[in-house]
């Protein structure tokens, strides 16, 4: 009788769950502070830091209070890290083009360019102030 192989010997995987961060994605004007939960593998790579952790929350029709992650009608940035390959982080809703570059900057590994969740390829040297959200 052949031998079977069990499905961890065969190289399959269960899906482990990815941990994630909270990280400051911008501060408005009005010292509003925008965090957006990162992959701690891209975090990592980014170079990005740990925000506090004062979670949003929400209450249910119930009146039980659940955490929040991400926001209503956000999409995701995809940034350059180099060799043509990207990381999508998570951008907040009300983010705009100014906000995402002022991201870019403080990253790391400087990228030189990243698109926008409507798929816009934007320069991160070159992009101008005032730009459409």
């Amino acid at each position: 009788m052949p031998a079977t192989k069990s499905p961890a010997a065969s190289g399959s995987k269960k899906k482990d769950s990815k941990p994630r961060i909270l990280v400051t994605f911008a501060t408005a004007k009005d010292k509003t502070v925008y965090c957006v939960w990162v992959r701690a593998s891209v975090a990592e790579k980014l170079g990005l830091k740990a925000a506090p952790q004062p979670l949003s929350t929400k209450k249910t029709k119930k009146g039980r209070s659940i955490r929040m992650r991400g926001s209503v009608g956000a999409g995701s940035m995809r940034i350059h890290v180099g060799n043509g390959k990207y990381v999508s982080v998570p951008v907040p809703a009300s983010a705009g083009i100014d906000e995402m570059v002022a991201f870019c900057k403080k990253l790391k590994s400087k990228p030189d360019h990243f698109y926008t969740p409507d798929g816009g390829k934007i320069s991160v040297g070159t992009a101008k102030s005032g730009a459409a959200k």
